[in-house]
Protein backbone atom coordinates (compact mmCIF):
# COMPACT_ATOMS: atom_id res chain seq x y z
CA UNK A 1 0.00 0.00 0.00
CA UNK A 2 3.01 2.34 0.39
CA UNK A 3 4.82 1.36 -2.79
CA UNK A 4 6.70 4.23 -4.49
CA UNK A 5 9.18 4.56 -7.35
CA UNK A 6 11.80 7.31 -7.34
CA UNK A 7 14.09 8.53 -10.11
CA UNK A 8 16.83 10.80 -8.86
CA UNK A 9 19.73 12.49 -10.61
CA UNK A 10 22.43 12.62 -7.95
CA UNK A 11 24.83 15.03 -9.61
CA UNK A 12 25.24 17.16 -12.71
CA UNK A 13 27.63 19.35 -14.71
CA UNK A 14 25.84 22.66 -14.50
CA UNK A 15 22.89 24.60 -15.86
CA UNK A 16 21.18 23.16 -18.94
CA UNK A 17 23.32 19.94 -19.03
CA UNK A 18 22.89 16.26 -18.12
CA UNK A 19 19.31 15.59 -19.16
CA UNK A 20 17.59 12.26 -18.49
CA UNK A 21 14.25 11.33 -20.07
CA UNK A 22 11.90 8.82 -18.45
CA UNK A 23 8.76 7.48 -20.08
CA UNK A 24 6.39 4.53 -19.96
CA UNK A 25 7.01 3.32 -16.41
CA UNK A 26 4.91 0.20 -15.89
CA UNK A 27 4.36 -1.55 -12.56
CA UNK A 28 3.01 -5.09 -12.88
CA UNK A 29 1.80 -7.33 -10.10
CA UNK A 30 3.28 -10.84 -10.30
CA UNK A 31 2.28 -14.02 -8.54
CA UNK A 32 4.08 -14.44 -5.25
CA UNK A 33 4.78 -18.12 -5.81
CA UNK A 34 7.54 -19.25 -8.14
CA UNK A 35 9.19 -22.60 -8.46
CA UNK A 36 11.68 -24.11 -10.84
CA UNK A 37 11.09 -27.53 -12.25
CA UNK A 38 14.73 -28.19 -13.11
CA UNK A 39 17.94 -26.70 -14.45
CA UNK A 40 19.55 -30.18 -14.62
CA UNK A 41 22.48 -29.26 -12.36
CA UNK A 42 21.63 -32.20 -10.07
CA UNK A 43 21.21 -34.73 -12.85
CA UNK A 44 17.83 -36.33 -13.50
CA UNK A 45 16.66 -36.74 -9.88
CA UNK A 46 13.39 -34.91 -10.68
CA UNK A 47 12.58 -37.06 -13.72
CA UNK A 48 11.53 -40.58 -14.64
CA UNK A 49 13.20 -41.86 -17.81
CA UNK A 50 11.37 -44.35 -20.04
CA UNK A 51 13.54 -45.68 -22.85
CA UNK A 52 12.28 -46.99 -26.16
CA UNK A 53 15.89 -47.72 -27.12
CA UNK A 54 17.08 -44.15 -26.51
CA UNK A 55 19.01 -42.59 -23.68
CA UNK A 56 18.91 -39.41 -21.58
CA UNK A 57 21.34 -37.75 -19.22
CA UNK A 58 23.01 -34.46 -18.37
CA UNK A 59 26.11 -32.95 -19.92
CA UNK A 60 28.14 -29.74 -20.06
CA UNK A 61 28.55 -30.05 -23.86
CA UNK A 62 26.06 -27.19 -24.35
CA UNK A 63 23.75 -25.32 -21.98
CA UNK A 64 21.85 -22.08 -21.49
CA UNK A 65 22.46 -21.47 -17.78
CA UNK A 66 24.81 -22.82 -15.15
CA UNK A 67 26.87 -25.77 -16.36
CA UNK A 68 24.63 -28.57 -17.60
CA UNK A 69 21.68 -29.36 -19.79
CA UNK A 70 19.57 -32.43 -20.36
CA UNK A 71 20.27 -34.45 -23.48
CA UNK A 72 18.20 -37.07 -25.26
CA UNK A 73 19.74 -39.29 -27.92
CA UNK A 74 19.87 -42.44 -30.06
CA UNK A 75 16.24 -43.68 -30.25
CA UNK A 76 12.85 -42.89 -28.65
CA UNK A 77 13.10 -41.81 -25.02
CA UNK A 78 10.65 -40.04 -22.70
CA UNK A 79 11.27 -38.07 -19.50
CA UNK A 80 8.42 -37.28 -17.13
CA UNK A 81 8.89 -34.78 -14.30
CA UNK A 82 7.97 -35.45 -10.71
CA UNK A 83 4.53 -34.19 -9.75
CA UNK A 84 4.22 -30.51 -8.84
CA UNK A 85 1.27 -28.94 -7.01
CA UNK A 86 0.22 -25.85 -8.95
CA UNK A 87 -3.23 -25.64 -7.34
CA UNK A 88 -2.39 -22.45 -5.42
CA UNK A 89 -1.27 -20.62 -8.57
CA UNK A 90 -3.35 -18.23 -10.65
CA UNK A 91 -1.25 -18.92 -13.75
CA UNK A 92 1.31 -21.48 -14.86
CA UNK A 93 4.09 -20.48 -17.22
CA UNK A 94 6.75 -22.81 -18.61
CA UNK A 95 9.99 -21.50 -20.06
CA UNK A 96 12.40 -23.76 -21.89
CA UNK A 97 15.66 -23.56 -23.79
CA UNK A 98 15.91 -26.26 -26.45
CA UNK A 99 18.83 -26.89 -28.78
CA UNK A 100 19.10 -29.24 -31.70
CA UNK A 101 22.32 -31.27 -31.67
CA UNK A 102 25.32 -30.25 -33.76
CA UNK A 103 28.37 -32.27 -34.79
CA UNK A 104 30.64 -29.81 -32.95
CA UNK A 105 29.26 -30.96 -29.55
CA UNK A 106 26.87 -33.85 -30.32
CA UNK A 107 25.12 -35.18 -33.42
CA UNK A 108 22.12 -33.47 -35.02
CA UNK A 109 18.71 -35.15 -35.33
CA UNK A 110 17.30 -35.97 -38.75
CA UNK A 111 13.80 -35.88 -40.24
CA UNK A 112 11.30 -37.59 -37.91
CA UNK A 113 13.67 -37.50 -34.92
CA UNK A 114 11.60 -34.85 -33.17
CA UNK A 115 11.41 -33.52 -29.62
CA UNK A 116 7.97 -32.97 -28.06
CA UNK A 117 7.24 -30.89 -24.93
CA UNK A 118 3.95 -31.57 -23.12
CA UNK A 119 2.23 -31.05 -19.78
CA UNK A 120 -0.34 -33.10 -17.86
CA UNK A 121 -3.62 -31.22 -17.40
CA UNK A 122 -6.24 -31.63 -14.67
CA UNK A 123 -8.05 -34.39 -16.64
CA UNK A 124 -4.84 -36.49 -16.84
CA UNK A 125 -4.47 -35.68 -20.53
CA UNK A 126 -1.08 -34.82 -21.99
CA UNK A 127 -1.29 -31.44 -23.76
CA UNK A 128 1.40 -30.82 -26.37
CA UNK A 129 3.15 -27.47 -26.07
CA UNK A 130 5.34 -27.83 -29.14
CA UNK A 131 7.06 -30.30 -31.44
CA UNK A 132 10.59 -29.39 -32.49
CA UNK A 133 11.37 -31.09 -35.78
CA UNK A 134 14.61 -33.00 -36.18
CA UNK A 135 15.21 -31.88 -39.72
CA UNK A 136 16.52 -28.34 -39.33
CA UNK A 137 19.71 -26.31 -38.89
CA UNK A 138 22.22 -28.17 -36.72
CA UNK A 139 22.68 -26.47 -33.34
CA UNK A 140 19.57 -24.28 -33.72
CA UNK A 141 18.43 -22.78 -30.39
CA UNK A 142 14.82 -22.21 -29.34
CA UNK A 143 13.95 -20.00 -26.35
CA UNK A 144 10.31 -20.58 -25.51
CA UNK A 145 7.77 -19.33 -22.98
CA UNK A 146 4.35 -20.96 -22.77
CA UNK A 147 1.50 -19.55 -20.71
CA UNK A 148 -0.61 -22.61 -19.99
CA UNK A 149 -4.37 -22.98 -19.92
CA UNK A 150 -6.21 -22.95 -16.59
CA UNK A 151 -6.29 -26.77 -16.79
CA UNK A 152 -2.59 -26.74 -15.79
CA UNK A 153 -3.57 -25.54 -12.31
CA UNK A 154 -3.95 -28.71 -10.21
CA UNK A 155 -2.12 -30.85 -7.67
CA UNK A 156 -0.79 -33.39 -10.19
CA UNK A 157 0.96 -31.15 -12.72
CA UNK A 158 3.82 -32.77 -14.68
CA UNK A 159 5.99 -32.00 -17.70
CA UNK A 160 7.07 -34.46 -20.36
CA UNK A 161 10.03 -34.31 -22.77
CA UNK A 162 9.95 -36.91 -25.50
CA UNK A 163 12.31 -37.74 -28.36
CA UNK A 164 10.15 -39.52 -30.94
CA UNK A 165 12.73 -41.43 -32.96
CA UNK A 166 16.43 -41.82 -33.65
CA UNK A 167 19.06 -43.41 -35.81
CA UNK A 168 20.98 -45.52 -33.31
CA UNK A 169 23.95 -45.28 -31.00
CA UNK A 170 25.73 -41.93 -30.63
CA UNK A 171 23.37 -39.99 -32.88
CA UNK A 172 20.35 -37.67 -32.85
CA UNK A 173 20.83 -35.42 -29.82
CA UNK A 174 18.47 -32.85 -28.34
CA UNK A 175 19.51 -30.56 -25.45
CA UNK A 176 17.06 -28.94 -22.98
Amino acid sequence: SNFRVRFQQVTGSGVDWDYWHIDDVIVTERAATNFTCDDFESGLVNWTVTSGGGDAGTSSATFNSAGNSLFTRWEPVMLTSNTADTSSFTEVEVTAWVRRGDDSFSEDPDNGENLVLSYLDNTSTWIELETFTGNGPAGEIFDRTYTLAATAIHSGFRLRIQQTNGGGADSDYWHV
